[in-house]
């Protein structure tokens, strides 16, 4: 049995930390809050005498930014799930951070998923993939340049342009890509690996048998309760519990694009 994951709040609203504290009780048993910061300068602290596992922060600080917190940690070998009342960031800031953001008032459902998330993310982890991850994501703040990544083949590993990737579907124990030149490609790998490696780069889980490649995003539909069209014409579930978060990511990158 995994042990409890310990976990830091950093906020500059007690209310905001007392909220939290009280979804964790009540929704993650196997969370453990260990302390509480209300600033940057507090948070670092904490941090180094608590060595937590999982961070909820708070983008606007009274003394700065959670990311500004993060660029100021060097041992991070934790994950973070960022927690804001503020709407208006780049998506560019959210879709990379380490496990998930939520918009407060938190969904009680999206919270769980995300720590979910986090705790997959957190046995998954060795300190030095918790350090490259988190250098990934402030390198990928401003990039502008296409990443690659690599697929098992036969032959080796094939390493393609994350932005050919239109969306990757779940085929049970396999998964399928589908690139914008009308290739597809079956992969072992379940579609949860994808999503774990491709989340900081623009890729969102629209069901649990869908994950889409937001660039090539072309509408919202609602046949069957609700589906993306993609770019080059497939589409995609997306469930219930999705839809209003897919709209907010959606109004966020398509203002910095």
């Amino acid at each position: 049995m995994m042990n409890k994951l310990r976990a830091v709040i950093v906020d500059d609203e007690p209310d905001a930390i007392k909220i939290l504290r009280g979804l964790v009780e009540k929704h993650c048993k196997d969370v453990e809050i260990i302390a509480e910061a209300y600033s940057i300068k507090e948070a670092i602290i904490k941090i180094d005498q608590f060595t937590p596992d999982l961070l909820f922060l708070d983008v606007e600080l009274s003394d700065g930014t959670g990311f500004d917190l993060l660029q100021k940690i060097s041992d991070k070998n934790f994950e973070t799930i960022f927690v804001t009342a503020h709407n208006h960031y780049s998506i560019k800031a959210f879709k990379f951070s380490a496990v998930d953001y939520l918009l407060k008032p938190v969904d009680v459902d999206e919270f769980r998923n995300a720590v979910d998330r986090a705790k997959n993310f957190h046995s998954h982890r060795s300190l030095n993939e918790s350090h490259n991850y988190y250098d990934v994501l402030f390198e990928n703040l401003n990039a502008a340049s296409p990443k690659k990544f690599a697929l098992p083949t036969s032959e080796g590993l094939e390493y393609v342009n994350i932005d050919d990737v239109i969306l990757i579907k779940a085929d049970g124990s396999y998964s399928e890509l589908l690139f914008n030149s009308g290739k597809r490609k079956l992969v072992a790998k379940v579609l949860k690996d994808f999503h774990e490696r491709l989340y900081e780069y623009g890729f969102f889980r629209s069901h649990n048998s869908f994950l889409v490649n937001l660039k090539h995003v072309k509408k919202l539909l609602k046949k069957d309760g609700g589906c993306i069209e993609m770019s080059d014409g497939s589409i995609a579930s997306l469930s219930k519990r999705n839809v209003d978060l897919f709209k907010q990511i959606m109004k966020k990158y398509i203002y910095i694009s």
